[in-house]
């Protein structure tokens, strides 16, 4: 990663995106900042008109709804249609004090001061009703008020993510049926002030000291891993992050400055290839070789066999030689990664059947053919002259017949 830029605020908590807008939790404002341009983020609106106490403490986005953590105000809901100018709707009051709130589908899950992770559906939503409790340790069980607090809480899939105030260490939820959460993992380390969920990410800034950012690797939920970290070598009491929606970004919070890093990107593209197919037989020439072509960055160029077919829908047409062809299709992301795919085709010509030559009767055999017709006449004349001897002599018979 390479740090990008910085900025100021006051005590920031928590941090959320909404398209190229940053809602920062200031503690005691809403702040945000327009990140059209990501590496020089623009504050476009601070924003105070909460009642008392008017804590700023977490944030989650629900659509064009933002819902804000107020500690003993509990959530704060307001319309962010337009981002430049919050406002507030209305105010979901509850027996305890909210630290942090993500919305999930219909359920908001609260991380409550007084019990862990409350979980709540909001079918109606300005009536939420309560269906499920995960404690952080029932050891402190007083009343109707159970457990350790709960401190910041991002949720993704069916899984949630939970800090316990009192370094009560760090959850993971099985939130599934949100009626019967479930423990899956469960560590203690570094206190954690902020959670952040990308992908198969959650990114985690800690603090009480030195702000470090751990990223941890949560395909398998029960068994997570963490796969980098980074510092930001000031002294902090507290600190936050978010994830830039492009993914390319990430805002770190130490103390009152957030950092902007640029994370590399090294993910190649992905190819899909919609014809021909691998192997397949052609006895045609010219063939036309598509598909598609995504990635995050966009798609700079798609080549087949080295020639532009374009970008995210890409073709060519390309001619083929006798036997086993050979297709490369190579494609480039903006950030400069690229991959590529080859296949196999056969060309095979199609058969012709040649024409039957004229048939040539042979000199021998016309000559015969000749004689043939020669005899036939030859015979015909001497049937002829019989015919007429019988007819002169049976004439003859006649006339000395009448003179006798």
């Amino acid at each position: 990663m390479t740090e990008v830029g910085s900025f100021s605020t006051n005590e920031p908590r928590s941090a959320e995106f909404y398209h190229n807008y940053l809602f920062i939790a200031d503690t005691n404002s809403l702040l945000v900042f327009n990140t059209s341009n990501p590496e020089s983020p623009r504050l476009v609106t601070t924003y105070r008109e909460f009642s008392e106490p008017g804590r700023v403490y977490g944030l989650s986005i629900s659509e064009d709804l933002l819902y804000i953590a107020s500690g003993p105000g509990w959530i704060y809901v307001l319309n962010i249609s337009n981002p430049e100018k919050p406002e507030k709707l209305y105010q979901l009051n509850y027996l305890s004090n909210a630290n942090d709130v993500s919305f999930n589908g219909r359920y908001m899950y609260v991380a409550d001061t007084n019990t862990g992770l409350l979980i709540f559906d909001m079918t109606i939503r300005r009536q939420p009703e309560l269906t499920g409790m995960f404690y952080v340790l029932k050891s402190n069980i007083s009343g109707s008020l159970q457990g350790w607090g709960g401190e910041s809480v991002a949720v993704s899939g069916g899984y949630a993510f939970l800090r316990g105030s009192q370094r009560k260490g760090f959850y993971i939820i099985d939130v599934s049926d949100p009626a019967n959460p479930k423990e899956v993992f469960h560590s203690i380390g570094k206190e954690i002030y902020d959670i952040a969920v990308s992908g198969n990410n959650v990114y985690l800034a800690r603090a009480d000291g030195t702000a470090q950012f751990d990223v941890l690797d949560i395909s398998n939920p029960y068994n997570p891993e963490i796969t980098g970290s980074f510092f930001i070598f000031e002294t902090a009491r507290r600190s936050a992050i978010a994830v830039h929606p492009s993914g390319d970004y990430i805002y770190a919070a130490s103390g009152n400055t957030w950092h902007i890093f640029k994370i590399k990107d090294t993910t190649p593209p992905r190819v899909i290839i919609e014809r021909p197919d691998e192997g397949e037989i052609f006895t045609n020439q010219v063939i036309n070789v598509s598909g598609d072509a995504f990635d995050r960055s966009g798609i700079r160029e798609v080549l087949v066999n080295g020639k532009f077919a374009g970008t995210e829908s890409w073709n060519q047409i390309i001619e083929l030689v006798n036997g086993t062809n050979q297709i490369n299709i190579t494609v480039y992301d903006n950030n400069g990664n690229s991959i590529s795919e080859i296949i196999e085709v056969v060309y095979r010509p199609p058969i012709t059947t040649p024409a039957k030559p004229a048939e040539i009767i042979p000199a021998e055999t016309g000559l015969k053919q000749n004689g043939y017709a020669l005899n036939l006449v030859f015979y015909g004349f001497l049937a002829i002259i019989a015919i007429i001897g019988i007819w002169i002599y049976m004439k003859k018979r006649r006339g000395k017949s009448i003179i006798s």
